[in-house]
């Protein structure tokens, strides 16, 4: 007689091991399409894990959503910029080769990998 716990634990491996290292995909430091990897000065973007690092502000990515058929993540991301904390939705979007889109309410920037 098979263990119940056995099958309950492999039925959670086979339920969050797809999620697990997500963010992790999009690791790395990105400038705006147009500007130079070398000085992206204002318009660049870092992501580390859950981390997101944004001109002169830092956002935390929580509540990770995969979008369904397409190459992306949706989050809830608490940032932090001069003194000041707000909460607003990014998604981030796997593009061809080493692109990848920031998208937010009214706005998508394309992002070149530079590292």
């Amino acid at each position: 007689m098979e263990n119940p716990i056995i099958r309950y634990l492999i039925l959670i491996v086979f339920i969050f091991i797809p999620n697990l290292g997500a963010t992790e995909n999009f690791n790395g430091t990105y400038a705006l399409k147009g500007y130079s990897c070398n000085d992206p000065g204002l318009f660049s973007r870092t992501i580390k894990g859950a981390e997101f690092y944004n001109d002169e502000s830092y956002c935390t990515l929580q509540s990770k959503t995969n979008v369904r058929g397409m190459n992306a993540l949706l989050f809830d991301a608490k940032c932090s910029s001069e003194g000041e904390e707000h909460i607003k939705r990014v998604m981030l979007m796997k593009g061809y080769e080493k692109v990848i889109y920031i998208i937010q309410d009214g706005w998508v920037g394309e992002f070149l990998r530079c590292d």
